[in-house]
């Protein structure tokens, strides 16, 4: 069965509060930003951008730092850096 998808509108970034049913989408006019409520409550934007440099998961870590002349890649688990190249 299908369930309607209600859309809102704001003029900032939304909370849950923001929403009454989970699907729902909200548009931040100010931005554009697209924003949905998962089945977890939590809210979440839709088509966010990637960040590809830093890759994080618990206490563990891969992160590229590029300062233009110079770069890095740090390889940090249980909170302690084991790689830098």
């Amino acid at each position: 069965m299908a369930n309607i998808i209600r859309q809102k509108r704001g003029t900032s970034d939304p909370s849950a509060s923001d929403f009454s049913e989970t699907a729902e989408l909200l548009v931040n006019t100010t931005d554009g930003g697209l924003f949905t409520k998962t089945d977890s409550g939590s809210v979440v934007e839709v088509g966010a951008p990637i960040v590809q440099d830093k890759i994080e998961e618990g206490d563990s870590s891969v992160e590229v730092i590029d300062t233009g002349s110079n770069g890095t890649i740090n390889l940090i688990t249980e909170n302690s850096t084991r790689l830098c190249v």
